[in-house]
């Protein structure tokens, strides 16, 4: 009897329904005359179709739904050596994110928002954030969410799809349907075939919404195509809601509509959240004994968080959720931490390939390659993808090149299935992103390998100076200042790309470089803040354009501040205006600025004393604001940390 129920209940059950419908209705129609017959008929086309079908479509909604319960509940903890591999759940260690509306957004408000406020409130939204700000992590929390009947702001009866917009373009072709292209999508990662006609039937009724990850890291030769691909899924379904996620670089691929926002940093209090819940963690998977792996995460949480707090550029670093669960993973194993994010990402690596070996009370087969050799091996693989414009890599093609770094290094290539095995398995460097190809972890870690590569390799420069202008290669060219031993050459020849059409790009793009390098020469750091101040002035009434050049100048070493203190005695009084509103955005991020502006405020030169008010006026009004930004933080999660957000 269980049996048939079961089997009634099944993928047969809208065939079975729909049978017993048309039977039914076919022995009525004996009875009824030839207008009733067809109305009949009718209907019992209508019933076969909707009243079968829906038993089809409730049991496969039901699987798919614990399908990505299942996918994105738990998160795999690599790198740390513990008793046994290691899932953890994903709420243990989430923080929620907040948002503040992109300076592009004409009018809108500067109010920033908390995640439920934010899906309520608009139904296309592109989030906008650098590399680690947690976009695919919020993602993943929002289909989660919603899987499990959780996520507010969002009607329950919502069912979520969470796409990596790179994948879409094997997908695409002259004919195919936006709904189709999602079906293919669900259907590859899934592996359970839909009953005929579900996605649309969703999309049709508005039930759907679409969590398209990653705008920057589709290649840019088929950019086009997913971007066209998003207007058609628009256009052919306007009532479904849409979170598209992206790096600053692709925003020139943001079809026209989406609401704009910026993934904020995180403020103090979520920096203290996020290491007592990775501490927990770690410590919870390292020890057996639950009451001193709690003592431990306590002990290691408050250590590092004193540390980070303390610590001006460390804490500039953690406002970041990638690099500050990088900088627990580094604190577990290192005394001391690193300072830069470069140095951050090579402890991090260098962790997570040296302990993929041994488990702690584990035996694993060793590999015979040395720390040097594995990542050499990886800078192969990652330069290979960056070239060719890709984020994945076949599994066929990653054993080919590891085969050829074994070959190098003299070692059996025969090996390579077991190299690569224990690459995913172990160190978490590469991970699956579907049954057959492999992706980098996080996409930083391929744009770090490659800027390691181009510094390894003496005759890189002429390729490298070729794609200074190409926002594929951005992060490489920022990471390859960070690393190389000098970075002179780089910044100077940005600086001779300047032109009046595109001085804001290129200009922004060296200060950037600057703050990464660990050395350059002094002319040219004197060459870029002149030219920043300058530009800052030039294009005062540009609000984005000038806060781009302040934020640049407030991060660069140098003789950035005695350069506007002397313009507080410039004879042009827009020009000593312009340099008090600068003093005081920069000291507002800067205490040793700040006592500089309040030891002014005694100076004797009126006009002095005139500039550095109005700069503590400037940083007050921004102290108010901030304030206010982390009061809304602390009201929209009281409920769920129990506690306010301060910074």
């Amino acid at each position: 009897m269980d049996q048939l129920l079961e089997f009634l209940s099944g993928e047969y059950a809208s065939v079975i329904a729909g049978a017993i419908a048309g039977a039914l209705f076919a022995l009525l129609a004996e009875m009824m005359s030839p207008l009733a017959r067809q109305m009949l008929s009718k209907l019992a086309s209508w019933s076969s179709r909707y009243i079968g079908g829906g038993f089809a479509f409730r049991r496969y909604e039901r699987q798919y739904l614990d399908y990505l319960v299942n996918s994105h509940k738990y998160t795999p903890l690599s790198g740390i050596r513990t008793r046994s591999p290691v899932s953890i759940p994903l709420e243990s260690i989430y923080v929620p994110l907040r948002f503040t509306p992109s300076p592009s957004e004409l009018g809108s408000s500067k109010q920033s928002c908390d995640e439920g406020n934010l899906l309520s409130a608009h139904s296309l939204i592109l989030l906008i954030g650098g590399p680690g700000t947690g976009k695919t992590t919020f993602l993943k929390h929002v289909a989660l969410s919603m899987a499990t009947g959780v996520q507010p702001g969002i009607d329950k009866r919502t069912i979520p799809i969470y796409v990596q917009l790179r994948s879409v373009v094997s997908t695409l072709s002259a004919n195919t349907t936006p709904a189709e292209c999602l079906t293919s999508l669900v259907k590859r990662d899934f592996g359970i075939a839909q009953p005929r006609g579900y996605f649309e039937r969703l999309l049709t009724q508005g039930r759907c919404l679409l969590l398209l990850d990653g705008l920057d890291e589709v290649p840019p030769i088929d950019a086009g195509k997913v971007t066209d691909f998003i207007q058609r899924l628009i256009a052919a379904y306007p009532d479904n809601a849409i979170i598209a996620t992206s790096r600053p670089i692709g925003l020139q691929y943001v079809p026209t509509g989406f609401a704009i926002f910026e993934v904020c940093g995180f403020t103090v209090k979520q920096i203290q959240q996020c290491v007592s819940g990775w501490s927990l963690v770690i410590s919870l998977a390292t020890f057996e004994d639950e009451d001193l792996a709690r003592r431990r995460a306590n002990k290691v949480a408050c250590s590092l968080f004193t540390v980070i707090n303390e610590n001006p550029r460390l804490l500039d670093l953690a406002s970041n959720p990638l690099l500050l669960s990088i900088l627990v993973l580094v604190h577990y194993y290192r005394a001391q931490l690193p300072q830069r994010r470069a140095e951050l990402y090579q402890e991090c690596l260098d962790i997570l390939l040296q302990y993929w070996d041994v488990a702690k009370g584990l035996e694993y087969p060793t590999t015979p390659l040395t720390l040097p050799q594995k990542r050499q091996i990886l800078e192969d693989v990652a330069w290979w993808l960056h070239q060719a414009g890709r984020t994945e890599v076949a599994v066929a093609e990653a054993k080919a090149w590891i085969r050829v770094g074994l070959d190098r290094f003299g070692i059996d290539p025969s090996q390579a299935s077991q190299v690569l095995e224990q690459m995913i398995s172990r160190t978490g460097v590469l991970t699956e992103s579907s049954p057959d190809t492999l992706s980098f972890q996080h996409i930083s870690f391929q744009e770090y390998l490659v800027a390691l590569r181009m510094v390894r390799e003496d005759d890189m420069l002429p390729q490298r100076l070729g794609r200074i202008d190409d926002p594929w290669w951005r992060e490489v060219i920022l990471l390859y200042a960070a690393i190389v031993a000098d970075a002179s050459q780089l910044v100077s020849a940005i600086l001779r790309q300047l032109d009046s059409e595109s001085d804001h790009k290129w200009l922004v793009l060296a200060s950037e470089c600057l703050i990464e390098a660990q050395s350059i020469k002094a002319s040219v750091r004197e060459e870029v803040i002149e030219r920043l101040i300058d530009a800052y002035h030039a294009h005062f009434e540009n609000e984005a354009s000038s806060t781009d050049y302040l934020r640049a100048l407030g991060r660069i070493r140098g003789n950035v501040v005695n350069r506007f203190l002397e313009q507080l005695q410039d004879d042009r009084p827009d020009i000593r205006a312009r340099a008090a509103f600068a003093l005081g955005e920069i000291a507002s991020i800067s205490p040793v600025v700040r006592d500089r502006l309040a030891s002014l405020l005694n100076d004797e030169r009126i006009v002095i004393w005139r500039g550095a008010r109005v700069s503590v006026d400037q940083v007050g009004r921004l102290a108010l604001k901030k304030l206010d930004f982390n009061l809304e933080g602390e009201e929209s999660s009281r409920q769920e940390w129990g506690n306010g957000t301060t910074a």
